[in-house]
């Protein structure tokens, strides 16, 4: 799942939470851009 694959890369970035901006499925991969944040009030 794509948020799971999100969520993941915003940890090992030491972020908290993370907006998904654009995605798109190719076949069985992902493609994402999305904005990482540690504080929520951004």
């Amino acid at each position: 799942d794509l948020r799971e694959k999100l969520s993941a890369l915003a940890d090992a970035k030491g972020g908290k939470y993370y907006h998904i901006i654009a995605a798109r499925e190719h076949g069985p991969n992902f493609e994402a851009v999305a904005e990482v944040y540690n504080d929520a009030t951004k």
